[in-house]
């Protein structure tokens, strides 16, 4: 009988633990997947909706009404 050495019985454990949680989380990639997509989808609308809000407003209020941004600068610092 061939006795293994400890750092190999270790390992040989740890590939058989990996393995056993890889095969129970493997009907999830599928959904993980979808769900990323679906958060970029997500990102990606909402960055073209707030562009595009930006640009009607832009247009829609005419140039004498438009307000100015002004710099206040604060006290000095010392």
């Amino acid at each position: 009988m061939r006795v293994l050495p400890l750092v190999t019985a270790r390992s040989m454990t740890a590939e058989r633990r990996r393995g056993f949680v890889n095969v129970l989380l493997a009907p999830l990639r599928p959904l993980a997947d979808v769900l990323d997509l679906t958060a970029e989808a997500m990102a990606a609308v909402g960055t073209v909706s707030v562009a595009a809000l930006g640009l009607v407003l832009a247009r829609v209020e005419p140039p004498e009404e438009r307000r100015s941004l002004r710099v206040v600068a604060g006290p000095p610092r010392t």
